[in-house]
């Protein structure tokens, strides 16, 4: 509570404050995901909103913990730059990377048996096609190359097209 109240005593001198999420406990001890906003109008009052979204907020923590604990390597990439958008724990285990330092990493930075060129080519038959499965090699961190059965589909997000792929070690 005492969180809440602070945050909203600083948006008080923020005109365009930004919406805010916060867990709140109900009366009967139930757990409440609200997003919240304070809105200043010209007479110097204030409307605040508050909208449940508990059920979002679950959804994505269910859609996250599935992600991140698959048992295969997962990556959103983006077919234009090669970069990777997000990935799961298990890529960077397999891989022997940090997070960060898979954040500074493309396709072709990790692709065992095509060069750059032969990478964006492939990507964008990808692309066209919509899905493709195949058997590659990747590299790891440390240089050994690691076998993998590569799932790939082409999914829209926010109206930008990502790529999605799914790679077990073979």
């Amino acid at each position: 509570r005492d969180e809440v109240l602070r945050q909203w005593k600083e948006d008080l001198d923020n005109l365009n404050a930004p919406a805010r999420l916060f867990l709140l406990r109900t009366k009967d001890g139930r757990n409440v995901w609200c997003r919240g906003r304070l809105y200043h109008l010209t007479n110097k009052d204030i409307v605040v909103t508050m909208h449940d979204v508990t059920e979002e907020k679950l959804l994505e923590e269910r859609y996250h913990a599935m992600f991140d604990l698959a048992s295969d390597m997962v990556l959103l990439t983006d077919p234009e730059t090669g970069a990777f958008v997000d990935f799961n724990r298990r890529a960077c285990e397999t891989l022997g990377y940090s997070r960060e330092e898979m954040k500074q990493l493309t396709l072709a930075d990790i692709e065992g048996q095509e060069d750059p060129a032969q990478v964006r080519r492939h990507v964008a038959e990808i692309v066209r096609a919509g899905s493709a499965a195949f058997e590659t090699t990747l590299k790891k961190k440390n240089g050994d190359l690691l076998s993998v059965r590569s799932n790939v589909r082409a999914i829209p997000i926010g109206g930008k097209l990502f790529l999605q792929s799914t790679n077990r070690d073979i």
